[in-house]
């Protein structure tokens, strides 16, 4: 991955399958564990970073948040432009 670049990153799930592919390389998927199929988020969803890492799961190594700038988030058919 080149910095300094912009990239397309795609990031998709259904039922436990979860798919991230970035710009044209060869998609990445992984099975989510257990047997629920619906991604329920009953707190915030943070894209780039937390405020605190201590409320992240321990089984996720990073520790950094993203430095960068993202244009553009689409949910679904819906989108939030973040840049001009």
């Amino acid at each position: 991955m080149t910095l300094g670049e912009w990239h397309e990153l795609r990031l998709s799930r259904t039922g436990r399958l979860a798919i991230l592919q970035v710009d044209s390389m060869a998609p990445t998927q992984a099975m989510a564990p257990g047997a629920f199929t619906q991604l329920s988020l009953p707190q915030n969803l943070y894209i780039g970073g937390v405020p605190n890492f201590d409320m992240v799961s321990p089984k996720v190594k990073v520790r950094t948040s993203f430095v960068g700038c993202i244009q553009k988030v689409w949910r679904k058919t819906e989108a939030t432009v973040f840049c001009s």
